[in-house]
């Protein structure tokens, strides 16, 4: 009877090690950091991200933190001008949760549970999200 405790508990291992083992145990010494948002779809900020007949949106600045534990804070402001008369608002668009990766690779998992990946290159982090300040995704670069 010990012999398929052994086989469970030996077979238990084995997944966890290799639940483990798709992490660079570097990774997350080489991208921890605070990270200033500087192009939008690949234009510098600050640049409209939308129009509509009743409003321009343009992005202004952004932050992204890597913490050394895996959790990550990314953000993104923006303001909203009314065409014609109005006053603008400001406002922005938060993202918060834990992040993994290996090689340049980074997976971000919201606390609400939406997911999406980054490229990372040594300075820059590379990602596109759908965020409250464009109907459509917004490829945001963030650099050290």
């Amino acid at each position: 009877m010990k012999r398929p405790l052994l086989t469970l508990l030996v077979s238990s291992t084995i997944v966890v090690a290799a639940a483990c083992g798709d992490s660079d145990p570097t990774f997350f010494e080489q991208v921890t950091g605070e990270y200033a948002l500087s192009l939008v779809d690949g234009d510098a900020l600050p640049t409209v991200v939308a129009t509509t007949p009743a409003e321009v949106t343009t992005a202004d600045l952004g932050t992204l933190f890597l913490d050394p534990d895996g959790a990550y804070a990314m953000g993104l402001t923006y303001i909203v001008d009314p065409v014609g008369a109005g006053a603008s608002d400001t406002t922005a668009w938060v993202s918060n949760g834990t992040y993994s990766g290996s090689g340049t690779t980074i997976q971000f998992a919201e606390v609400g549970g939406d997911t999406f990946e980054g490229e990372w290159s040594g300075s820059t982090v590379v990602t596109t999200v759908l965020t409250t300040a464009a109907p459509d995704s917004l490829e945001l670069t963030y650099r050290r």
